[in-house]
Order: C-alpha cells, then structure tokens, then sequence
C-alpha cells in the first residue's frame, strides 16, 4: 500500500527529509540510485533478489492452490448435480 501512495521509505526519501543516517541517497545494499522500484525489484543485491524470487513464487503458489480449490469445487458440484439428475 505504502508503494501505490509513493510513501515507501527509502534512503532517497531520508535523504531529500533530512534525516538519512549515510549523506547519500544511494542504496545501502549494492550503491545504485534508490527508489521505490529499485527496492522493490531493481536491487541486484542476493539478499533482496531472494526475497524479490521467494515473494514471486509464493505469489505463483498461491494462484495455483486458489485455480486448483475452483477446479475441485466446480468438479464436485458437476457431480453432485449428475447425481441429483443421474
């Protein structure tokens, strides 16, 4: 959410408010320029692209459970129907 209203704390914004603990506005991690998209998925550092690919395949995990549950849902309904009907 803090990303969709641009106010996702980064050390570009500690920088431009005064109150970054280093004098420059570079990411901490690997020195490129920091922002909201650098944080969140431009960051070359291994630490951060592995949670960048853990927060990705969680994310694939779960579409396929929520697609797998409708699969089985619909297919229990299809049966229960046949039965009413059968």
């Amino acid at each position: 959410m803090k990303f969709r209203m641009g106010t996702l704390y980064t050390q570009k914004m500690a920088h431009l408010y005064g109150r970054a603990t280093y004098s420059s506005s570079r990411c901490l991690l690997c020195h490129q320029p920091d922002s909201q998209i650098h944080m969140l998925s431009g960051c070359q550092n291994a630490l951060i692209q592995n949670m960048v690919t853990e927060r990705h395949n969680d994310y694939i995990a779960s579409r396929l459970i929520i697609k797998t549950k409708a699969i089985l849902e619909e297919t229990s309904f299809l049966q229960i129907l046949e039965v009413k009907h059968g």
